[in-house]
C-alpha cells in the first residue's frame, strides 16, 4: 500500500511539472501574440499617420486653388466695377458737355 501511494505522489508531481512547462510555454506563446498584435497596432497607426499627411497635403493645395479662384474673382469684381465708374463718368461728362 505504501509503495502505491508513492507512485501516486510521483505521478502527481510529474503531472504538475508538466502543467508548469505548459504554463511557460503558454505564457511565452501569450507573450509573442501580444509582441505581434503591438507591432501590427504600430503598423496601422503609421499607416493612418501617412494618410492623414496625405489628407492634409490635399486640403492644403484645395484650400490654395480655392484662395486663388477667389483672389481673381475679387480682381474680375474690381476691374469691372472701375470700368463701370470710368464709363459711368464719361457719359455724365458727355451729358453735360452737351
Amino acid at each position: 500500500m505504501a509503495r502505491h501511494n508513492r507512485k501516486t505522489s510521483g505521478e502527481g508531481a510529474r503531472a504538475s511539472g508538466a502543467q508548469g512547462g505548459s504554463e511557460s510555454t503558454q505564457t511565452s506563446e501569450h507573450q509573442k501574440e501580444t509582441v505581434m498584435q503591438d507591432v501590427k497596432g504600430q503598423e496601422v497607426i503609421q499607416q493612418v499617420n501617412e494618410a492623414t499627411g496625405k489628407a492634409i497635403d490635399a486640403l492644403s493645395l484645395w484650400a490654395e486653388a480655392n484662395q486663388r479662384v477667389l483672389n481673381q474673382l475679387v480682381e474680375l469684381g474690381t476691374g469691372a466695377a472701375k470700368e463701370s465708374v470710368k464709363l459711368y463718368a464719361e457719359l455724365q461728362q458727355s451729358g453735360l458737355a452737351k
